[in-house]
């Protein structure tokens, strides 16, 4: 029985492992984008709808990555978050996040989209 073997251009596979890492790459700087600006969003709705009579909690809402939230030093923010045995909960990370979900998933899928119709 014969067996018979395609020929490979080398080439051709040199310049298919340079796209393979170019897209990596578009997919990276996107994603971190992406992250950013929902990350800044998620950021925004929670200092908009904490209590304000938590002290300086509002002011310590802040993005310090892409699509990573601090609270400072206000660490009675879970506290708020999920109430204490003297106090009924005062939810603000995860409505927050429940209101920019869909958004975000929306978003996420036009970006795909728009990058496979560029052909990167």
């Amino acid at each position: 029985m014969a067996t018979s073997r395609a020929k490979v251009d080398a080439s051709q596979v040199e310049r298919f492992a340079d796209r393979l890492a170019l897209a990596s790459r578009v997919i990276e700087e996107e994603g971190e984008q992406f992250e950013q600006e929902w990350g800044e969003k998620w950021a925004d709705d929670m200092r908009a709808t904490v209590s304000r009579d938590t002290g300086h909690l509002a002011d310590s809402i802040e993005q310090v990555e892409p699509g990573g939230i601090t609270m400072g030093d206000a660490f009675y923010w879970l506290f708020l978050e999920k109430g204490t045995s003297k106090m009924s909960p005062k939810p603000f990370v995860a409505p927050a996040m429940k209101r920019i979900r869909t958004p975000a998933r929306k978003d996420a899928g036009q970006r795909a989209v728009r990058l496979m119709q560029r052909g990167r």
